[in-house]
C-alpha cells in the first residue's frame, strides 16, 4: 500500500536520551521585516537581532543553514484568532513590530519528517538536509520535507536520520515516507558529525 503524501514539515516527537517529546519551548520573534511567511514545523534560524523585551530574532532557514530549532506555534492574532501560520511582514500590535514565536530549541530534540523521495534502510545514520516549501495557509502546516537526493555521511549536513516512523501506515521502502530525524548541526549544539557510510 502507497503512503500517504501529508507534507507537514518538522514535527517534534522525543529527546535522544529516550524521553517523550515534553512540549518545551521558547519565545522568539519574528520581525515585521521578514517578507517570508512562516508555519507550524518550520526549520528556523537566529536572525542575529531582538526585540525590544530581548527575544532573540528568527527567520525561516534555507538548506544548509544552521538552524535553532522548529515552530511549534505563535502567539495569537487578536484580530484574527483562527490564523494559525505567520504572514509575511506581519506585524501585530503588542508584538513588537513583527510577532512572537514559539521554538522548540533543544539541540537534542528527535522530530518525524516526510521525505521528499524514495530512501532505503540504509540510510539511517546517514545525515541529510531539508528541501524548503512553502506551507498551507489552511492548515498552517509547514512544506518543509526531509531531502533524501542530499542522503550521505557529510559532516555539514544539517538533519541526522534516526530511524523510520513505526506506523501500519508508514512503509520506508517506498515514497513518501516519514522519517525519524534529529539535529546534525545546531546554533546551540553539534558543528556535525560524520554520518554512516551510504
Amino acid at each position: 500500500m502507497a503512503n500517504v503524501s501529508r507534507v507537514n514539515g518538522f514535527r517534534p516527537v522525543g529527546h535522544l536520551n529516550g524521553s517523550p517529546w515534553n512540549g518545551q519551548v521558547k519565545k522568539y520573534w519574528v520581525p515585521a521585516g521578514d517578507g517570508t511567511a512562516m508555519f507550524v514545523g518550520d526549520i528556523v534560524k537566529l536572525d542575529g537581532t531582538a526585540d525590544s523585551d530581548g527575544y532573540a530574532s528568527i527567520i525561516q532557514a534555507a538548506a544548509g543553514n544552521t538552524p535553532v530549532g522548529v515552530v511549534v506555534s505563535f502567539e495569537p492574532n487578536p484580530d484574527n484568532l483562527m490564523q494559525n501560520y505567520r504572514v509575511a511582514s506581519q506585524n501585530i500590535a503588542g508584538q513588537n513590530a513583527g510577532r512572537w514565536a514559539y521554538v522548540a530549541d533543544s539541540p537534542d530534540v528527535i522530530m518525524e519528517v516526510q521525505g521528499n523521495g524514495t530512501g532505503t534502510i540504509t540510510s539511517i545514520g546517514s545525515n541529510a538536509d531539508m528541501v524548503v516549501s512553502a506551507g498551507s495557509t489552511t492548515t498552517g502546516q509547514s512544506g518543509m520535507e526531509l531531502d533524501l537526493s542530499t542522503d550521505a555521511n557529510t559532516s555539514t549536513l544539517v538533519f541526522r536520520i534516526m530511524g523510520a516512523v513505526h506506523r501500519p501506515d508508514n512503509d520506508p521502502t517506498i515514497a513518501n515516507a516519514k522519517w525519524l530525524v534529529g539535529f546534525n548541526v545546531h546554533q546551540y549544539g553539534s558543528v556535525g558529525v560524520t554520518g554512516t557510510a551510504v
